[in-house]
């Protein structure tokens, strides 16, 4: 026979934090020797018109992680890739999310973050200019 059950003790004290989820957001796309832009989750197409490439993000997030990779090592430029954000396709601007590509490199990062609210609509530009020729392009960053 148990006897009564004795006063419930402390609460313990918080576990650490775990490394977080986040959720990688790549697309690739061919741009030639001017300023582009390209949308971040549709591949293969870019434009000269940002409206048609500005994708309308769904949920607030914290984006990290910028990779841009060029197809082969930049010879006759320094390619820059920035992620535009705005309330309306109408309102993007350029932020500090950004990375360029240098002479001889293929690859470019950029830790972050930049915060990206509900809503918010956002776009990759490519400053192409000077390039020889046509490069693909793939990027990326992580949303948290």
């Amino acid at each position: 026979m148990a006897g009564p059950a004795g006063p419930t003790g402390a609460t313990g004290a918080t576990g650490p934090a775990g490394a977080g989820s986040g959720y990688v957001f790549a697309t690739y796309t061919t741009i030639s020797a001017n300023l582009r832009y390209s949308a971040v989750q549709t591949s293969g197409t870019s434009g000269t018109q940002i409206a048609s490439s500005a994708l309308r993000w769904p949920v607030a997030c914290n984006a990290t992680n910028l990779r841009a990779v060029a197809d082969v090592a930049v010879s006759s430029n320094s390619p820059t890739i920035t992620l535009l954000r705005g309330g309306s396709t109408a309102s993007l601007t350029a932020t500090t999310f950004a990375c360029q590509i240098a002479t001889g490199q293929t690859t470019c990062t950029n830790a972050g973050p930049l915060a990206i609210n509900a809503n918010d609509y956002i776009v990759y530009q490519v400053d192409n200019t000077g390039a020889a020729g046509s490069t693909l392009f793939t990027f990326s960053f992580t949303c948290q």
